[in-house]
């Protein structure tokens, strides 16, 4: 049933030990509480990826209640504010963590006991036979956190029944197959991951920390050990086609892959290895995944694979801001209804309410089923002719920079479609009190390109305003203890202004260096190779100094030109050019270069 490293457990050892640790938990419950334990009773785990992680959620389960996971790699705060708002009884732990535990939980309104499930000890002479039942379909089997727009994080309590119908899904059902567990158990694709393997049959190799964040040893783990069914995150998706296509000795047969964007270009070497993919959509809050697109080959002409159609006992619903249904095509925000909708978040019944709705479109069969609720996604997408559903963004990850709305995502998707870059994350910050736009980029050589060549590509396919101010280049982009990026944890971006300086040595350049000195606030002085975007400029300021150029030179200079040019030497080039083959007026002309001509910034209409 299970294998970690060099530790494995056969199904009936795996029930037995899940038997023994479940009789332990309602031993304990019933020595602190004097009562028996009852469903929705929520006890924390808080484990290093091992078999015992495994032992612990099935333990819970079988005692009759809830699992809330823990990761310790969570700082202390995160940990102590989840017990607090869970009132777990117990904490099921390894020896190595219970002092810190009893530490951090003396202060809480109720300690919680902590059970060292790696102590041989505490399961001595209990019996290893199976429990007899106490919870229904509709008890509560975990509660997931996740990030809160509070700043706290926000429990998703999630029933028995949601998952059963997760399982049942075609698109994740496996049977007697070698599968590999690489998610962090405080992700619900986790759900998935285990209990698709554990319910049919299959051998669930949980994948250690040395292993999964190491893209090259994770590939030579699912090779070596013949896995047959695998979660691939989406940033190493072509690193694993790659590796896919350099060995033809795999046994890979389905990918499980999801959550962020996945480019069709990405995983078409995957497709001719004859290898499933399949890319999984869905929020915590509708039980991991909601919606599943198998790629084939009429999804080759996309840029970005569809998030697929629901899957079965699910409903989807595009709906406009007044909550009205879309046409297929139109942009609206999905509302997901059906059996996997969580029953709401923890101790937040106002948060509930306003993110899981009454659903006004229920037919007389969803009412009969309970399908009576929907959940506010906050993720906008459209109908596909199809019948599939095409992500577009978050409805709040829209900015708005000097009166222009951007999706960053399509920013990122631009950035992406150069073969040099393999990912793109853009942000929206603030620079001397003015927003920006902050492009992380990963290359495909591990090393920096010239940024001038980017920008280059970029106004090839997108209007000026949506070009980023700053790129910086990384190895990697950071994740979270999920598999997610962190965005968090980018670093802030730094203004060049080193541009290894070059003297002025024209006339044009001098005047330009001064007009760019009073226009972008820069004490240090300006080279002839300065660049105006590294320098603080966006599109904003070089539409202002475009005005500023056709006053102080009488020349008209176009944005893209500047965009091209960037720099002082060039720009200037273009100046003398335009100003040699007299495209100014005789009287514009005449006061050209005069030194102690004075420019007014505020007399410059835009």
């Amino acid at each position: 049933a299970l294998v970690f490293e060099d530790k494995r457990l056969t199904y009936q050892q795996l029930n037995e030990k899940a038997n023994q640790l479940a009789c332990v938990i309602r031993e304990s419950h019933q020595q602190q509480f004097q009562q028996k334990i009852k469903p929705d009773t929520l006890i924390s785990l808080y484990l290093d990826r091992s078999l015992e992680m495994v032992i612990g959620i099935l333990a819970v389960l079988k005692a009759g209640a809830a699992y809330v996971p823990l990761s310790p790699d969570y700082p202390q705060a995160r940990v102590k504010y989840i017990l607090e708002d869970t009132r777990s009884a117990l904490i099921l732990t390894q020896q190595q963590h219970v002092k810190k535990l009893n530490e951090w939980t003396v202060e809480l309104t109720k300690s919680p006991i902590s059970l060292a499930v790696d102590d041989p000890e505490i399961i001595a002479d209990t019996a290893s036979s199976n429990l007899s039942m106490i919870n229904l379909a509709t008890d509560l089997a975990y509660v997931i956190y996740t990030s809160g727009t509070t700043g706290k994080p926000k429990g998703v309590t999630i029933q028995s029944n949601n998952i059963v119908s997760l399982l049942y899904s075609t698109d994740f059902r496996h049977n007697k197959s070698n599968c590999s567990f690489w998610t962090s158990y405080t992700f619900d694709v986790s759900v998935l991951e285990i209990f698709s393997a554990l319910v049919f049959g299959s051998e669930l190799h949980i994948i250690s920390d040395l292993v999964r964040l190491d893209s090259n040893k994770y590939f030579q783990y699912l090779s070596d050990h013949k896995i047959k069914f695998s979660y691939i995150p989406p940033f190493f998706v072509k690193s694993f086609s790659d590796f896919i296509n350099q060995n033809d000795q795999h046994s890979t047969e389905q990918i499980l892959t999801g959550v962020e964007k996945i480019f069709a270009k990405d995983v078409i070497g995957l497709i001719n290895q004859n290898i499933v993919i399949v890319n999984a959509y869905g929020p915590s809050e509708t039980t991991t995944c909601s919606t599943s697109l198998v790629f084939s080959q009429e999804h080759h002409s996309q840029e970005i694979l569809p998030i697929g159609k629901p899957n079965p006992n699910e409903k989807c619903y595009v709906l406009s801001a007044s909550q009205a249904l879309v046409p297929i095509e139109t942009p609206g925000e999905l509302y997901i209804g059906g059996v996997g909708v969580a029953r709401g978040y923890l101790n937040q019944p106002k948060l509930t309410r306003e993110r899981f709705i009454d659903n006004p479109f229920a037919s007389d069969d969803d009412r009969a089923k309970g399908y009576t609720r929907l959940y506010k996604t906050g993720d906008m997408v459209r109908w596909l002719p199809d019948g599939n559903l095409e992500f577009l963004g978050r409805n709040d990850s829209q900015v708005k920079i000097r009166g222009y709305r951007i999706e960053l995502s399509e920013i990122e998707n631009a950035l992406t479609q150069m073969p040099e870059l393999t990912q793109a994350v853009v942000l929206n910050r603030e620079h001397h009190g003015t927003q920006y736009l902050a492009a992380y980029l990963v290359a495909e050589s591990g090393e920096s390109l010239e940024v001038e060549e980017i920008r280059k590509n970029l106004i090839v396919s997108l209007p000026v305003y949506m070009l980023p101010n700053t790129f910086t280049f990384m190895s990697s982009l950071p994740q979270t203890v999920n598999g997610k990026l962190d965005r968090r944890s980018l670093p802030e971006p730094e203004f060049d202004f080193s541009d290894n300086f070059v003297a002025l040595s024209t006339k044009t350049e001098h005047e330009l260096a001064k007009l760019w000195t009073d226009l972008l606030a820069v004490d240090s002085p300006i080279g002839a190779k300065a660049n105006f975007f590294n320098l603080g400029g966006h599109s904003l300021l070089a539409t202002k100094m475009a005005a500023m150029i056709n006053v102080k030179f009488s020349i008209e200079i176009t944005l893209k030109e500047i965009f091209i040019a960037m720099t002082v030497e060039k720009i200037s080039e273009i100046l003398d050019k335009k100003i040699a083959s007299g495209e100014q007026s005789h009287e514009q002309r005449v006061n050209t270069f005069h030194d102690d001509s004075e420019f007014d910034m505020e007399e410059v209409e835009i």
